[in-house]
């Protein structure tokens, strides 16, 4: 199975070597070319002036088109995409279908015409500054006013493209500034395998899209040494998760992950990023991951240690651990993180309990029932930071 070139292709899986395979002949597939805007010819798909079966139909504006409301047919020609043509390149169905629910079609430079992400015309939406809802609805009057400003006001870009394994066809997924480069998706497999020094590396999970690549990897043997030198009162396992993207959507991004017993992983500390601008050395990554996580992996298990010997109120922990998390309010609303403290209080009817309790409970505040998804992912963030509450200012005990 191969990643289809179609904007809402994903694929998943939890072994390194099929992850490698992927990123392997993905990164074959994907080139990039410097580009200014007015060379670049937009086909809007007109799917109501189909002529006939079997030929698809497309407004082609001019780079000299004329302002939306003033669409003059001179400027304008139609261009024609025979479906047996389409055929004779072997484009898949689903490619064609994803032509006909509205995406364009694009020329660049007076070559051939290629099939482009609704990503792509995004892009170029945005480097003109027209933003918003209604201009991501497709049409022809939008695409002319488009076209008539990369004439206007040509911007040198750089196209990402994929083409197809037999070269028949090509597909644009993003238009990113000149200075743009492309860093192949196999620098996760290549920084995976050049960490060493932390036993077995096991891949927990991996998922791709033609947008993004993460892939999260624990470490089984330091999970044990845990628990051989620390007494910790759960399993306390150690990971990376990692992301990039070819089109754009993320720089090379690394952070740590840590799983306390049966839970979720969740993320603890900040990311180590490397933009997409220049060469990615991976052995300069690794080095500057070990040096901003690795060295720190122990100092979390250790303070849940320090945990388990705080007494604390109930009450009073919750609210010191959530408002430590430090919950920014265009996330999560106040009245709600006041509900969160609240409600977990409620779910210990004691006098006292340990802070490791409280310090776990909080941190896992983002599974927390009746949160909007934007208050979730934002508590899945910052949840490590209950973790590190000054519980020592109110312990009852120690």
């Amino acid at each position: 199975i191969k990643m289809k070139l179609i904007d809402k292709a994903k694929m998943h899986g939890n072994d390194l070597e099929a992850l490698r395979a992927q990123l392997e002949i993905i990164s074959t597939q994907t080139q990039s070319c410097q580009i200014k805007t007015d060379k670049i010819q937009l086909l809007s798909r007109m799917s109501e002036f189909d002529a006939e079966d079997g030929v698809f139909m497309f407004l082609a504006p001019k780079a000299q088109a004329v302002y939306a409301s003033d669409c003059r047919s001179e400027l304008l020609t139609i261009g024609r995409v025979a479906d047996a043509k389409l055929d004779a390149k072997n484009v898949p169905s689903e490619l064609k279908d994803e032509m006909e629910d509205g995406k364009n079609m694009a020329v660049l430079d007076g070559g051939k015409a290629i099939f482009v992400s609704e990503n792509f015309i995004n892009d170029l939406l945005s480097r003109y500054g027209l933003n918003g809802d209604g201009c991501r609805t497709a049409s022809a009057r939008r695409d002319a006013l488009l076209q008539e400003l990369m004439g206007k006001a040509p911007a040198e870009v750089t196209v990402v493209l994929r083409n197809d394994e037999e070269g028949n066809y090509s597909k644009a997924f993003a238009c990113r500034s000149a200075r743009y480069a492309v860093v192949p998706q196999t620098i996760l497999t290549d920084f995976i395998d050049n960490i060493t020094g932390m036993g077995e590396k096991h891949c927990v999970y991996w998922n791709m899209t033609n947008f993004m690549t993460t892939v999260l990897v624990d470490f089984p043997d330091i999970a044990k040494d845990y628990s051989q030198t620390l007494a910790l009162k759960e399993e306390v396992v150690p990971g990376v998760i990692l992301n990039t993207s070819d089109t754009g959507h993320s720089s090379v991004s690394i952070k740590a992950m840590f799983r306390v017993g049966s839970r979720a992983y969740l993320p603890v500390g900040d990311n180590v990023r490397r933009k997409h601008y220049g060469r990615v050395c991976k052995n300069a990554l690794t080095e500057k991951v070990r040096d901003e996580i690795f060295k720190g992996y122990r100092q979390f298990p250790e303070r849940l240690v320090e945990l388990m010997d705080i007494e604390v109120v109930p009450g009073e922990a919750f609210e010191l651990a959530i408002r430590s998390m430090e919950p920014n309010r265009l996330f999560i609303h106040d009245d709600e993180v006041r509900r969160v403290i609240d409600e977990m209080t409620a779910l210990y009817p004691v006098t006292k309990m340990p802070a490791y309790e409280v310090a776990i409970t909080a941190m896992y505040a983002c599974e927390h029932p009746g949160l909007s998804k934007t208050a979730k992912d934002h508590l899945q963030e910052i949840g490590w930071k209950a973790v590190y509450a000054p519980f020592e200012s109110i312990a009852i005990s120690k």
